[in-house]
């Protein structure tokens, strides 16, 4: 996923209810690298504090940074809370890649069914790709 990817499908995403959660490493537009330490209520806006302990208060705008694996953590945890989907997980194959599967609520009796599966070429990518399909995003080219 290239960042500029990154930078046009994010504020959709926001827009369509995907939160901000305390953990994300964020690459703001002014070169601050924050980890958010608080969200607003509606996970909308942050509060971080930068690696040498300056904190920057309320935020909206930033970039996830998808190589840290607490950030790509909290984008599973976003995937299973807007897709309703908790048993929803991330997976490497040696076929596919990795791939993001919504699992949804239902059961059949082999189990809980899959609706929707996404590829990508990280982990990262792969819950982006979930997270944009889960809520109607449209994957930039």
């Amino acid at each position: 996923m290239t960042r500029e990817q990154l930078a046009q499908v994010w504020p959709q995403l926001l827009e369509c209810g995907v939160q901000w959660r305390p953990g994300m490493l964020v690459h703001c537009s002014d070169g601050q690298v924050l980890t958010i330490v608080q969200v607003n209520a509606r996970g909308s806006a942050f509060v971080g504090v930068t690696r040498t302990g300056h904190v920057y208060g309320w935020r909206k705008k930033g970039l996830p940074d998808l190589e840290d694996p607490a950030t790509v953590g909290c984008l599973l945890a976003e995937l299973r809370r807007v897709a309703a989907a908790p048993l929803s997980g991330v997976h490497w194959s040696n076929v596919w890649g990795w791939t993001a599967s919504v699992v949804g609520k239902k059961h059949s009796s082999q189990g809980a069914l899959t609706t929707g599966s996404s590829l990508g070429d990280s982990e990262a990518e792969a819950l982006m790709r979930a997270l944009c399909a889960a809520l109607d995003v449209e994957w930039p080219d």
